[in-house]
């Protein structure tokens, strides 16, 4: 189990882009080889791997073995439900089926934050905003200083064109997570999408800036250049975000704010390359 739990860190440390995939997600393979040579019916550890297939290696058929296995090992690991419908799941638009997922890992667990998180993110993702909305605020029910709920209700109010929400919930984000990557694209991406260029581009500016002393995935800064209608330099941000494996990029093809530049063949290739085209189609 400790071998596993190490892994569990560097994959959450790779997805929210802490530091390279490239770096973290072969450490994770490393500690997960060790713990199922130690115990090889050890649910944690498929979970994990399926998470490691899915967000690095794009293994798709991989990942839902792994985490099938893990749930026939242990039905009541909240986690392995939970990471199957948000890291499996909803990248490939299977909704509905990670709706039903998240929704077994909160009869288990009905006090988790980021079960309940996820499941308004799932609806996010599937472009159901108002429902992302009241699954989201329930969340903040429960514990208003969450940030990342606060992250995607902004999010969704900005999808909504609701700008001043969208900026109250980012600032609260901002104050209660401080400025991360994820937390500032989201921002710049609201200042282009309500008409604020020069606002975005002080956080283009600050991104790159941030970059210089630590990982920022390209797909962040790919963000706002969308908000701001400037796809060509978002696709070849896109482009190396894929070079990098950037774990960010699993959810490519249902992310709302890549709407704009969803049916070009730049953007079509990239999804054939990590597998994931017939999400698009």
């Amino acid at each position: 189990p400790s071998h596993a739990a190490l892994a569990d860190a560097y994959v959450t440390l790779a997805t929210y882009g802490a530091r390279p995939a490239l770096e973290l997600m072969p450490r994770a393979s490393s500690a997960l080889q060790l713990a199922l040579r130690i115990a090889p019916a050890l649910p944690q550890a498929y979970t994990c791997r399926g998470c490691v297939r899915a967000l690095f290696e794009w293994d798709w058929a991989g990942a839902e073995r792994d985490f099938q296995t893990a749930l026939t090992l242990n039905a009541a690991y909240p986690t392995a439900h939970h990471w199957y419908a948000i890291n499996y799941l909803v990248p490939l638009g299977r909704f509905g089926e990670a709706a039903e997922s998240l929704q077994r890992a909160l009869d288990l667990d009905p006090l988790a934050l980021a079960i309940r998180t996820s499941l308004g993110m799932t609806f996010y993702f599937s472009g159901h905003f108002d429902d992302a909305l009241s699954e989201l605020l329930k969340t903040i029910e429960l514990d208003e200083r969450f940030g990342i709920a606060h992250l995607f209700l902004g999010a969704a109010y900005t999808e909504q064109s609701r700008y001043a929400d969208a900026h109250s919930e980012l600032d609260a984000a901002i104050r209660l997570s401080g400025p991360t990557p994820e937390i500032l694209a989201a921002i710049g991406y609201l200042h282009g999408r309500s008409g604020d260029a020069t606002a975005a581009r002080v956080v283009l500016h600050n991104l790159r800036r941030i970059a210089r002393d630590r990982y920022v995935s390209p797909a962040r800064l790919a963000q706002v250049h969308l908000g701001l209608g400037e796809h060509d330099e978002a696709l070849n941000l896109l482009e190396r975000a894929l070079t990098e494996r950037a774990a960010d990029l699993a959810w490519i093809a249902v992310r709302p704010v890549f709407d704009s530049v969803r049916t070009t063949p730049r953007f079509i290739a990239l999804l054939e390359r990590m597998g994931l085209v017939t999400v698009n189609g």
